[in-house]
């Protein structure tokens, strides 16, 4: 629809990114039954997506398109909200890591949302 082709999207300069990697969660999100999707903003920090675990609480996902991965709103949120759980969705081609409870994975793990990811507290890749 973009009339954009992929090694235009496949660029890290691609003005429309971030819109791209936000669609295809949202994509993936639909396709798993999980609708209606939340966001939360406050200020200048966005998170795109909240969702809830199977014990209903929240749980914010950062989707970031490339390899610049720096979640500021993240760390907002982190910093307002305490929740017992992140998960940032990133474009880049780095491994699935756990710190403590902050989940950094690539983007395709979006799939993962519907329970196993979201849910699990020892996901092992």
């Amino acid at each position: 629809m973009l009339t954009s082709s992929y090694l235009e999207v496949k660029k890290q300069n691609y003005m429309f990114k971030g819109f791209v990697a936000e669609n295809f969660v949202q994509q993936e999100l639909a396709a798993l039954g999980r609708e209606p999707s939340f966001s939360w903003a406050d200020a200048r920090a966005e998170i795109e997506f909240l969702l809830a675990d199977a014990q209903g609480r929240i749980v914010p996902v950062e989707v970031k398109s490339g390899a610049r991965t720096r979640a500021r709103s993240l760390q907002s949120y982190i910093t307002k909200c305490q929740p017992h759980r992140t998960i940032k969705l990133i474009g880049g081609r780095a491994p699935t890591q756990q710190h403590d409870t902050n989940w950094v994975a690539p983007l395709y793990y979006a799939e993962d949302l519907g329970g196993r990811l979201l849910d699990s507290v020892d996901y092992a890749v």
